[in-house]
């Protein structure tokens, strides 16, 4: 019961820390908040694209992505890309882990969310959503908008 009761003060505290500060875009009860959330305009004749944000864990444990589920798209994928022997590499993931009070860049270069079968008629300025599943079962619905290729956000 004390710990039901301690949950709730935590919670209660960040909504209201939330409501006078209005900082990040979302957050996953008081523990984890995004912000800076965009997808990548798609490139006219294409129907993919990328999804970016940035991921702060607030708790005293290590936080799991495990998917992430975008309405507006067919299949949406945890990617990263690595540097090898010249060679830049992307690859599905299956989980990315976020340690206790770390902060993770979703960016260009780095770890991001592929977006596949996007619907039509996406364009810029539209506000999406993507919602981070984690491996506790909850998860985190992120408003996105959608910039032009030209418009990057630098991490």
């Amino acid at each position: 019961m004390m710990k039901c009761i301690a949950t709730f003060l935590r919670a209660a505290a960040a909504a209201l820390t939330l409501s006078l500060v209005g900082l990040p875009a979302a957050m996953a009860g008081a523990g984890v908040s995004v912000e800076d959330g965009y997808v990548r305009a798609p490139v006219p004749g294409r129907n993919v694209s990328a999804g970016f944000f940035t991921l702060h864990n607030h708790t005293e444990a290590s936080v799991t992505l495990v998917a992430v589920q975008a309405d507006f798209a067919e299949r949406a994928e945890i990617h990263s890309h690595t540097h090898s022997d010249g060679m830049m590499r992307m690859r599905k993931e299956e989980s990315v882990s976020v340690e206790a009070g770390a902060t993770l860049a979703f960016a260009p270069g780095g770890y991001h969310i592929m977006l596949f079968g996007l619907q039509e008629g996406i364009g810029v300025g539209d506000e999406l959503d993507l919602t981070i599943v984690f491996d506790d079962g909850e998860s985190l619905t992120v408003p996105v908008m959608v910039r032009s290729l030209s418009r990057q956000s630098h991490h």
